[in-house]
């Protein structure tokens, strides 16, 4: 994404292709009839999935209407949510109901591996695979908030917790299964899978947001913007990052930035966008985060806005291909859009950076 004053016109119109996202349209029978899944998910290069009423749809990220397969609850109530990971080439999901059962299966096969039941009493909300073990996170609507660890091969419960509010986002630690994080309005769960002998012990560390009048020393001037949620204390979504650091965006815009797990803030690297971000996740060197329509690239070293991209309605999810070369957003007009990173390596780190890179394509 570097450019500069002579940039010719093959290098422009290349340029012009990595930062213009591709649109195609989700139908609205694939989102509806018991669906509370909105977003799409990567399970494999070029190949996503999304809850369609008792089914799980999965078709290509080129033309998510073209043929594709459909893996059906076993059950007629719906599906209540799902998470896949593409590393161990698996996908899961809950069925809506009381006493819910979690079914993983492989992929591309698409054959059952395990059926976990016990695991709570009302409905999941919420599921987080671990990357590099056979783990799998799961958090169950309040008030019965039972946060479950999950070894999907052996299709037991290692250990369970009790949480103090519903989720917003649940995510496993990319580098860690010890360490997965869940995000309230209220605070953030830091939670720590603890081994002790033959057994596994959950502990969990409550982060609170700063107050909204720390916020104003912050580069919010550098990103530009306003904010709408200006004086609300309160977390909109969190995001790993490397090395057992957690990422969140307060209700009033700020930028924080945790240790995991004890939780402590590393005040040196707050920042500040635009407005709450609906979602964070680390790319490489920097930071996406959506705030309304528009995916701002944030490098993480200078805390300092590199590149913007509107996608014309606000966005719910996003997701980043294995290759982290294109990336999906489920937005609130009830279309997808792909975001093509032809080399991400190249992301503008600076503003002055951007500001080039914008004058080449103007």
């Amino acid at each position: 994404f570097f450019f500069d004053a002579l940039i010719g016109s093959a290098e422009r119109r290349r340029a012009a292709q990595m930062v213009t996202p591709t649109t195609w349209r989700v139908s609205d029978e694939m989102l509806s009839a018991g669906s509370s899944v909105p977003g799409v998910q990567y399970v494999e290069e070029k190949t996503l999935m999304l809850v369609s009423g008792a089914s799980i749809k999965l078709g290509s990220d080129a033309a998510l209407g073209a043929p594709a397969q459909f893996l059906p609850c076993p059950t007629p109530y719906g599906i209540s949510c799902a998470s896949a990971c593409w590393r161990r080439g698996v996908l899961a999901f809950a069925e809506k109901g009381l006493r819910p059962a979690i079914y993983v299966h492989s992929f591309p096969s698409l054959k059952r591996v395990a059926k976990l039941e016990g695991g709570a009493d009302l409905e999941v909300c919420a599921l987080s695979f671990a990357r590099n073990d056979p783990w799998l996170f799961s958090l169950s609507l309040e008030p019965d908030l039972s946060f479950t660890v999950w070894d999907w091969q052996a299709g037991s419960i290692v250990c369970r917790g009790k949480a103090l509010n519903q989720s917003v986002h649940l995510l496993a630690n990319p580098s860690d299964r010890h360490f997965p994080a869940m995000v309230t309005r209220a605070a953030i769960t830091l939670w720590h899978v603890r081994r002790l002998h033959e057994e596994y012990t959950l502990d969990a560390v409550q982060v609170a947001p700063p107050p909204a009048d720390e916020d104003e020393d912050t580069v919010l001037g550098a990103l530009g913007g306003g904010r709408d949620d200006e004086g609300a204390v309160g977390f909109s979504a969190i995001g790993w990052g490397a090395d057992d650091t957690l990422y969140a965006s307060t209700l009033s815009g700020a930028l924080c930035c945790f240790e995991a797990p004890s939780g402590t803030e590393i005040l040196e690297r707050r920042a500040a966008l635009p407005g709450a971000a609906s979602v964070l996740t680390v790319l490489r060197k920097h930071i996406l985060a959506a705030v309304g329509p528009a995916v701002h690239f944030i490098d993480l070293e200078s805390r300092a806005l590199c590149l913007t991209v509107q996608l014309g309605s606000a966005v719910l999810t996003l997701d980043l291909a294995p290759s982290c070369v294109s990336l999906v957003a489920a937005c609130a007009d009830g279309e997808v859009r792909k975001l093509v990173l032809a080399r991400p390596e190249q992301i503008p780190s600076t503003p002055d950076a951007a500001r080039a890179a914008a004058a080449a394509l103007a």
